[in-house]
Formats: C-alpha cells, structure tokens, sequence
C-alpha cells in the first residue's frame, strides 16, 4: 500500500500523475459510451470481472454482463441520456486506488418524459494488460426529479 507522501521520486510522481489520468478518462469514456450508445466504447472502461453496482438486487459482473445491462436496461428504458462527471479525486491510501466524481444526468424516458438525477459513483481500479480499468462502479443516486 502507498500513500502520498510513499511517492518522492520524480518517476513515481509522474507514474501517479499519468495513472491518475488514465482514471480521469475512465470516468469520462463511461458518460461518452452510455449517453452516445457505444457498447464497444463502454465496455472497453471494465476489467474482465468488474462489478456494476446500480442497486442492491442490480449488480452485473463481467464485461459482457455489464455491456448486457447497457443495452438492455439503459438503452432499451431511456430514448436519451446525458451524463456530466465532475469532482473526480483518487485515493491512493488503500491497497488498490479508489475514485469518487459526482455526475449530473438528464434523460428522456421512453414516453417523452425527461428526468434529471445527481449521484456519485465510487470506483475501484485495477491494472489490467498494462492500462487502468474500472473493478468496481458504485452508484449512489441522491435524486431523481421530473423536468418540467
């Protein structure tokens, strides 16, 4: 286990600061892949055996399970969706580094009706063939309320 203050040379804090970014686009490639249905683009963010926690009795495991999930849940339910990621942090203090952003969505229903909900998600990273991928996506929603 490292911590911040673990990483004193040039090359480790450039390594950090890369794998910190790798993460940043994680996060960005999720929103990029669910709201623009790009199931390739989407799972291509997941290790192997990743976790998809979107409730307590919903929780995918696998790429092709999440992928499954997507299109069959996401897209088959809601005709639109549109995802703001923002806050991102990394921990580093656990044996395998932890991320938190927040995100904003609007999406339309299939019956026209638009909703917008605010959440964080709780990720965990594993390194995976030599790039950072999502284990482990929790979703918190703190809202969902109609548009007017």
């Amino acid at each position: 286990m490292t911590t911040t203050s673990d990483v004193t040379t040039l090359e480790e804090r450039v390594a950090r600061l890369e794998a910190q970014e790798e993460m940043r686009r994680l996060a960005h490639e999720y929103c990029h892949g669910l709201d623009k249905r790009d199931a390739d683009r989407f799972e291509a963010i997941w290790s192997d055996d990743a976790v998809w926690v979107l409730g307590d009795e919903l929780q995918p495991q696998g790429r092709e399970a999440i992928g499954a999930m997507a299109r069959d849940g996401v897209w088959a339910g809601l005709s639109e969706t549109h995802h703001w990621t923002t806050n991102f942090v990394v921990d580093w203090t656990s044996d395998r580094p932890r991320g938190t952003c927040d995100v904003t969505a609007t999406v339309r229903q299939n019956d026209g009706t638009w909703l917008r909900a605010a959440a964080t998600y709780l990720d965990q990273y594993v390194k995976q063939d030599g790039h950072w991928l999502i284990a482990r996506r929790e979703a918190h929603t703190h809202f969902t309320e109609p548009l007017a």
